[in-house]
């Protein structure tokens, strides 16, 4: 059976504002929930019954909310699995961009500023310390940072704003294209193995650690219903390409030379989310309209069933990332996680995520799984 995350489990979480170096603890047991809250020396308690432990419960998040919109931060390095490590407020404002990475260099996540005008609108790239602490805002050279990813070969993020391919030196803090201006919403990036492939324009590119270009291969996309058929993802080991650009397809590609190795079809139609696991020699693939995850061999070039065992069928799918050896797969579903062996397929954790309205996106980010709401949190749970 999965470790689920009980229901109404006392809680106990400890905030702390810098800037006035005030601290807040907050409570929750059964229907009560307790506020303490220290500064100088000096302490403050309230205390509040409810009828019901449900109702404690979102009074407990909404005032921890309260508290993340004040400039507190929850930071609880020894988190138990399913708990927050961190809870940070990034800010306000849902663009559909949710992305993040963990470097060397910090934790950076994806930031709305304002959209005035077509003329004066930004966004920002905020830099995050292990304890949540602000390093640095950074101006982002145009909007909507669809995603970005760290190449250890380069020591810099690769990003995918508006649909043009950014790099961002994490030594120098400047910022490089690697693509024209994106024309197309056919877009992605990712890195592995000193590799870095993107795609801009209708083209598929991989550059090496050199920053040259390993190939340049063109492609063609039909808008179906208002919908791009597309989707992406670069194996671990640095040397496959799934690519999606038509309906019930998925092409396998060499990421050397770019040539075509096989093409899966199915009746799966559009896709959501494509990604390589069990040791590159999996592909799976997330369903667009169905929400139902599906696997392939890619060695043996057929389906097989992905047997995720102990999870919950309601609700569906929306994504899902593994962890670097791909050992651990994680589901978002709604605002619940799922989390599985990459081995067995057996569910080991389910909990929900806080401060989350409808979706969010998920990382691995070494022992932690980091996770940008969409409504402006950005989280790490222990997994």
């Amino acid at each position: 059976m999965p470790v689920a995350q009980a229901d109404h489990l006392p809680l106990l979480h400890c905030l702390h504002q810098q800037a006035d170096d005030k601290t807040c603890f907050l409570k929750l047991v059964g229907n009560q929930v307790g506020t303490e809250t220290e500064k100088a020396g000096k302490s403050r308690r309230t205390e509040k019954v409810f009828a019901t432990a449900e109702e404690a419960a979102a009074y407990f998040e909404r005032q921890e909310w309260g508290l993340l919109k004040k400039g507190f931060v929850l930071h609880n390095g020894a988190a138990t699995p399913g708990q927050p490590q961190l809870h940070c407020y990034i800010g306000a404002g849902y663009t559909g961009c949710l992305a993040l990475a963990g470097t060397p260099a910090g934790l950076f996540v994806y930031k709305h500023g304002w959209f005035r005008t077509p003329t004066d609108q930004q966004d920002f790239m905020v830099q995050l310390g292990a304890a949540g602490q602000v390093q640095a805002t950074i101006e982002l050279p145009t909007v909507l940072a669809w995603d970005m990813h760290y190449q250890p070969a380069w020591h810099a993020l690769v990003l995918n704003l508006d649909h043009t391919i950014f790099s961002y030196d994490l030594a120098s803090s400047q910022f490089q294209m690697l693509s024209a201006s994106g024309r197309s919403p056919a877009s992605f990036v990712a890195t592995a193995a000193g590799r870095t492939a993107f795609t801009a324009n209708n083209e598929l590119v991989v550059l090496g650690a050199d920053h040259r270009a390993l190939f340049r291969l063109p492609f063609s996309i039909q808008i179906l219903r208002g919908t791009v058929p597309f989707a992406a993802a670069l194996a671990h080991n640095g040397e496959l390409i799934a690519l999606h650009i038509s309906p019930g397809e998925v092409q396998l590609r060499s990421a050397f030379n770019g040539n075509l190795l096989h093409t899966y079809t199915g009746e799966f139609g559009l896709v959501r989310q494509l990604a390589f696991a069990g040791g590159d020699q999996l592909l799976l693939l997330l369903e667009l309209h169905g929400n139902r995850l599906r696997c392939f061999e890619v060695a043996q070039r057929q389906e097989v069933e992905l047997p995720l065992r102990g999870g919950e069928d309601w609700p569906a799918a929306q994504a899902c990332c593994l962890n670097a050896d791909q050992s651990r797969l994680a589901v978002l579903k709604g605002t619940w996680v799922e989390l599985y062996d990459g081995a067995s397929w057996q569910c080991l954790q389910r909990f929900r995520l806080a401060h989350c309205v409808k979706t969010a996106k998920l990382r691995f980010m070494d022992d932690a799984l980091g996770v940008r709401t969409d409504y402006g949190c950005f989280s790490l749970y222990r997994v």
